[in-house]
């Protein structure tokens, strides 16, 4: 039957496409990491916002003032750390993404290429099919013919 000539480099393109696959998967998991610590820093610094709301009353308590405005310095700190990875997140998945669009672009290129090669193939294999079949139909005409 067919053979592709061209299988070892559909065969390397396939699992390229397939470790490009595994890659954007791992940067998905990244970016969505990277968006819920981010969350959470959020709702943490939210929280202690409501608790110090909360707490005040006419006497202030110095020192949990000062570890407030200190943990509050910290998970601003923190937030915008968190904004930058998830950013730095965000940018490899979309490069990943690209990366993985084009290694999906190649195999298919690879796949067509196989396909209409194959189609050649059948193609031919009918034609000299039909040959056979015309030969055989022409034979058995003068067959008859010589008989008659």
């Amino acid at each position: 039957m067919y053979s592709f000539p061209l299988q070892k480099v559909l065969d390397y393109r396939k699992n390229r496409e397939d470790e490009e696959q595994r890659r954007l998967s791992q940067a998905a998991r990244e970016a969505e990491d990277a968006r819920a610590a981010l969350v959470s820093l959020r709702d943490d610094l939210f929280k202690l916002q409501e608790d110090v709301l909360l707490c005040q009353s006419g006497q202030i308590d110095v020192q949990r003032a000062l570890l407030t405005c200190d943990y509050t310095v910290l998970l601003a700190g923190r937030i915008k750390e968190g904004e930058q990875t998830a950013a730095r997140s965000e940018d490899r998945l979309r490069e990943q993404l690209l990366l993985t669009e084009k290694s999906w672009q190649e195999r298919k290129v690879m796949d067509t290429l196989r396909e209409k090669g194959e189609a050649r193939f059948l193609y031919r294999l009918n034609q000299a099919e039909q040959r056979e079949n015309d030969e055989m139909a022409r034979f058995i005409c003068q067959q008859r013919k010589r008989q008659d």
